[in-house]
């Protein structure tokens, strides 16, 4: 019977333990018989390894990929885009810190144990301290070791030592654990006999530390307290050694020079060599304290105990292994915000600071993502502008291994303002400004792009982009990249003063183009138009282009479509920019003024959004068209005076430069209302009292709309034809009532005497009183 195979590529994956690709496939059998019936059709599920070389910041991935496919039989020509995507995750996870898709402390574990074998050259990281003979142990004299525990100090020494040595091979463990006393023996010895010796120490340490690499063992540990009992060593190892520096004032100067290899005297020889004891066991202790801080629950109680006083401590000695293990627990407890605070207590930052940059490679990456775990706090980020790491972190940048999390750490230092300027004397800027001229896909490195537009919201950061050609060449890299994250950088600069805001003049017919085209994405499109609102250059105009590409009814169609709001608030932002004298018929016939006040209506909770439509509205009026239409087909100024008396300063500056405007433009008639109903805004309260009191009567009446807006009638803001209505927003009426506090009220004159109670604001300006003592209205203040 004829038998068809047929290969189905499917998906293509990452490895989870090595630095390779996984590839699934799927084999379809089909037999037929000899009249081509289809008999039996069967499908086999299957995986193929294709291993990777070290993918390093610079690796041509597409050509990898391509490579990839041409070796890989289970792969289509069809895949190369699935490929790419796979090769970059492995990038950025090699990158990132390693092989394999383990959590990060996983990794961190494996790498210290990989060092373990090579740890303290002398061969004695495994805990044959004490030993005097070459006479290899063996699980047959197990029960030999265990007897020898009874003898003398010497003899136990001894006996622990063999036992150490059976616990550096994973095969003796089992052996270990099947003497159901030898553990607790280990434990009662190290409690009587562990502040006599340190090699007894070490040895029994060494054996639990073996054990602590597997976590199927971690009861058997836990049982007979060694965790706790580690704890207790390294306290007083840690006492014996502040002990040791206070007799020897010149300890440090000599560990200083046997660190860097330099010739030691006889007497100091000897004390290096305790200190090296003490630091071998130091590591055995906090490596399987490390093992152990695997459970959250046996973490906590280290954390209680003081844990990260005596990891900070570590930084002080001069162990390169010892140090590295520090700063990965340390590491890893700094997740917690408790442990965080205790650090800082500590000083951490400014122990770390001496390490970046330092010669050893492992130890500088762990403190650069410590580093970065602390960088989350504000504080602490101070202290490390404080302690200098700006320019040595920037100068890190330059190097593969390092610049991921370099970057990281710069970033969140410029998020702060003060911290800003210190990149100007780097070469930061120079470097950020190449990697965005650069063709290529910024995703691949976040941070590049987070640090740049960081960055360029400081004017002297910006204006040094800008110099020799920056604006125009990162402008160009943006548009020819169709790129969104590029063109934050570019809608940052073109914040700038109004020098700055001119380098991007060549550039505003292609950026309205852009704006346009149909392919621009949303995210795109958000920053184009946030780029050309920003770009109000007063002997530029857009009439042109708008009559070219129908600009108006592009911005109408989105302000009134429902679009986005991201979208609509730069559209907002872009329709005040291109208003001006040449525009403003247009704008007025293409209902854009209506568009907004209704769109006001619409986000009059929202506060980003009614701040720049007061902005666009502080554009339109001082062109003729544009201002009558406000006045005269809407209620936008009664609107504004509203605002007036809202709780957002920058919306109640912003209305008070419309009603200035409207004031210097307006008709005698329309200046006089205007003034009225920002008089009746500001002194609500009293006019309501005064009235109140002086009954229905009164010959001193309201404005009609101001009235009825004290009321809260739902129809304040309605048009005559009612198209435009608008509610009153219950909110902003009663945040009227704040301007009370701007009236000065000198007493009811119908009562002897004069009582004076000052209410008014700090923010109001100069106040100008009204001096006719005969007016009902003697007592009020007017803004």
């Amino acid at each position: 019977m004829p038998t068809k195979k047929k290969l189905k590529p499917g998906r293509v994956e990452i490895a989870d333990d090595e630095n390779a690709i996984v590839v699934l496939y799927e084999i379809q059998t089909t037999e037929t018989d000899d009249a081509g019936n289809v008999l039996k059709k069967e499908r086999t599920p299957g995986t193929k390894r294709v291993r990777v070389k070290t993918l390093s910041a610079g690796s041509d991935v597409p050509s990898l990929a391509l490579k990839v496919i041409e070796s890989c039989k289970f792969l289509a020509d069809s895949q190369v885009a699935a490929v790419e995507d796979a090769l970059r995750a492995l990038q950025r996870r090699e990158l990132a810190g390693g092989v394999g898709a383990a959590p990060r402390a996983d990794r961190d574990r494996d790498a210290l144990r990989e060092r373990y074998n090579s740890s303290f050259s002398g061969g004695n990281a495994g805990g044959n301290a004490g030993l005097s003979d070459d006479t290899p142990a063996s699980v047959r004299n197990i029960d030999d070791y265990l007897e020898a525990l009874y003898d003398e100090l010497p003899e136990k020494v001894k006996s622990t030592a063999k036992l150490a040595q059976l616990s550096r091979r994973v095969e003796n463990l089992e052996e270990l654990l099947a003497h159901d006393s030898l553990l607790g023996a280990l434990s009662r010895v190290l409690k009587e006999d562990g502040k006599r010796s340190v090699d007894l120490c070490t040895n029994i340490i060494s054996v639990f530390f073996s054990l602590s690499n597997f976590s199927q063992f971690h009861p058997a540990i836990s049982e007979h307290g060694m965790g706790a009992k580690a704890l207790e060593l390294v306290d007083l190892e840690v006492k014996r050694a502040e002990l040791r520096e206070k007799e020897h004032p010149d300890f440090g100067q000599v560990a200083r020079k046997m660190a860097e290899g330099k010739v030691l005297s006889d007497q100091q020889t000897k004390m290096m060599a305790v200190v090296r004891k003490q630091d071998q066991l130091l590591y055995l202790c906090f490596y399987l304290l490390l093992n152990l801080a695997e459970d959250p629950a046996v973490e906590k109680k280290m954390k209680k105990k003081n844990i990260v006083v005596y990891l900070v401590k570590m930084l002080d000695r001069h162990n390169v292994e010892l140090l590295i293990l520090a700063v990965t627990f340390l590491k890893k407890l700094s997740i917690y915000k408790e442990n965080k605070e205790k650090m800082a207590e500590c000083l951490v930052v400014e122990k770390l600071a001496k390490f970046v940059p330092c010669r050893n490679e492992a130890l500088l990456i762990q403190t650069l993502r410590l580093l970065y775990n602390l960088s989350f706090d504000p504080s602490l980020r101070d202290v490390m502008a404080k302690a200098g790491l700006v320019p040595t972190l920037v100068e890190l940048i330059k190097v593969p291994p390092y610049q991921q999390v370099s970057l990281s750490v710069l970033y969140h230092l410029s998020m702060s303002d003060a911290h800003k300027t210190l990149f100007t004397y780097t070469d930061a800027v120079a470097m950020i400004k190449s990697m965005l001229v650069q063709d290529g896909d910024l995703r691949e490195v976040p941070e590049v792009i987070a640090l740049a537009v960081n960055l360029t919201q400081a004017p002297r950061i910006a204006d040094v982009m800008c110099g020799d050609g920056g604006a125009e060449a990162i402008t160009n890299a943006a548009i020819r990249n169709m790129d969104s994250l590029r063109f934050k950088v570019v809608r940052n600069l073109s914040q700038g003063e109004i020098a700055i805001k001119r380098r991007f003049k060549p550039f505003i017919g292609e950026l309205v183009r852009l704006l346009r085209d149909e392919s621009t994405s949303g995210e795109l499109l958000v920053e184009v138009l946030g780029s050309l609102g920003n770009l109000t250059i007063p002997e530029f105009g857009f009439l042109d282009l708008v009559r070219e590409h129908d600009l108006l009814g592009f911005l109408s169609h989105v302000i009134g479509a429902g679009a986005e709001d991201d979208i609509v608030l730069e559209a907002v932002i872009f329709a005040g920019t291109i208003c001006d004298a040449t525009t403003a018929p247009l704008v007025r016939l293409s209902g854009l003024c209506h568009d907004l006040f209704r769109l006001m209506s619409e986000k009059k909770e929202e506060d980003e959004m009614v701040l720049q439509i007061a902005y666009a509205f502080r554009r339109m009026l001082p062109h003729e068209d544009t201002r009558m239409c406000l006045l005269e087909e809407t209620q936008a100024v009664l609107y504004l005076v509203d605002l007036l008396s809202d709780k957002n300063p920058a919306i109640r500056n912003t209305a008070s430069e419309c009603i200035d405007v409207v004031l210097d433009y307006a008709d005698p008639e329309t200046a006089e209302r205007v003034r009225r109903l920002r008089f009746e805004s500001f002194n609500q309260e009293w006019l309501e009292t005064t009235l109140s009191e002086m009954g229905p009567e009164s010959p001193m009446k309201l404005d009609g709309d101001r009235a009825r807006l004290m009321r809260g009638d739902d129809d304040v803001f309605d048009d005559d034809d009612g198209d435009d209505g608008m509610m009153m927003d219950e909110r902003r009426a009663d945040s009227a009532a704040g301007w009370s506090r701007n009236v000065m009220w000198n007493g009811d004159p119908g009562v002897e005497g004069e009582e004076s109670l000052d209410m008014y604001g700090d923010d109001m300006g100069q106040l100008s009183p009204d001096r006719g003592d005969d007016s009902p209205m003697a007592g009020a203040y007017v803004y």
